[in-house]
């Protein structure tokens, strides 16, 4: 009788214990509480133990208990309440702090650097490069050329110094003609050197230099001519010697024979524009001249005009002239070049006399 007791209570056990796991022989634990991997006949190891050790206690009990109790109740309430809790717990925990935690704080944190590279892409190289260029090239151009024009023209001032007029001078009256012919200078050594001759003298005009009226005088170095005078005689001023600069009136028509012949201090003249005739040796023995330009009305040229001019270089021909009388350039060693214009009479006297390879057009 004991013994079928005791195969009841252990019968009742197991059967308990399964119906707490939900499961017998199926590769699962029994017990759902377990979490085990290997398992022994529908058991854990853990669980199978558990069973034989309460086993071995309920037989030492049987011994000792009576019959009425054996049939205990209270197996059947501990299984019932486990199974209720586990499940809960352990799936509903695991999934939801897992994937909260990693998404949100990487997400969070990866977009700040991407702020940080928009202040380093200033903007302070495109201003600088600009502002300096156009300064400095508008500034240099607009000053250097309005500055050299202006002053260029500046310095070609004509000589209109008035030099002390010189009443000593000696002369006649010409009564038909209602004027002065100066026929040279007076005893006045010192105020001879550089003066003017007055226009006038004694009321009436001076007109015309006599022919060789100041011949020989070595004294005078620069002389103005007034505009009254329109004639000036031949040899009027051969071998004046210490002349340097003559200033000839616009009325001249003609350089007569001779007139500087002999000026070998004579450096330039200018020959008015009206002037129509040079005669002979007009500019002979002029050997301190160095170039010399014929008025584009001119239409003769005397023979030895410029006969002896050793340091003249240059020297202009217009086309205006028509006419040329012997050699005119006879004793011009550093003669270099002849501007004349193509096609001209000039060109041809040139080149029929020896003188083409000096032609300048």
């Amino acid at each position: 009788m004991k013994r079928k007791i005791t195969a009841i209570l252990i019968i009742s056990l197991i059967l308990g214990t399964l119906s707490a796991c939900g499961t017998t022989q199926s590769g699962i634990c029994a017990v759902s509480t377990c979490g085990e991997g290997e398992y022994k006949k529908g058991l854990c190891e853990d669980h199978y133990l558990s069973l034989y050790d309460e086993k071995t206690d309920n037989d030492k009990n049987a011994a000792n208990a009576t019959p009425t109790e054996a049939p205990e109740p209270a197996a059947t309430n501990t299984p019932t309440a486990e199974p209720t809790e586990a499940p809960s717990n352990t799936p509903t925990g695991a999934p939801t702090i897992a994937p909260v935690s990693t998404p949100t704080s990487e997400p969070t944190i990866a977009p700040l650097p991407t702020e940080e590279p928009e202040p380093t892409a200033t903007e302070t190289p495109s201003p600088t490069p600009s502002k300096k260029p156009t300064k400095k090239p508008t500034k240099a151009p607009t000053k250097a050329p309005t500055k050299a024009p202006t002053k260029a023209p500046t310095k070609t001032p004509t000589p209109t110094v008035a030099l002390p007029l010189n009443y000593n001078l000696t002369y006649t009256v010409d009564y038909g003609r209602d004027g002065v012919i100066i026929t040279g200078r007076g005893f006045d050594d010192e105020n001879c050197k550089k003066f003017q001759i007055p226009s006038e003298i004694n009321g009436y005009k001076v007109i015309e230099i006599a022919e060789g009226a100041f011949r020989g005088e070595y004294l005078i170095e620069e002389l103005q001519i007034p505009e009254s005078i329109t004639i000036i005689g031949k040899d009027a001023f051969t071998e004046c010697i210490g002349l340097r600069k003559i200033t000839l009136p616009s009325g001249m028509k003609t350089i007569e024979d001779g007139l500087f012949f002999g000026c070998t201090a004579l450096e330039s003249i200018s020959i008015p524009s009206g002037v129509e005739k040079i005669s002979s040796g007009a500019f002979k023995g002029c050997k301190a001249m160095k170039s010399l330009k014929i008025p584009g009305n001119v239409t003769y040229i005397g023979p030895n005009a410029f006969d002896g001019m050793t340091s003249l270089e240059k020297l202009e021909i217009p086309k205006s002239v028509e006419s040329i009388s012997g050699n005119i350039l006879f004793n011009c060693p550093k003669l270099t070049e002849i501007k004349i214009t193509k096609g001209s009479y000039v060109e041809k006297y040139l080149k029929d006399n020896g003188y083409g390879s000096l032609i300048k057009y």
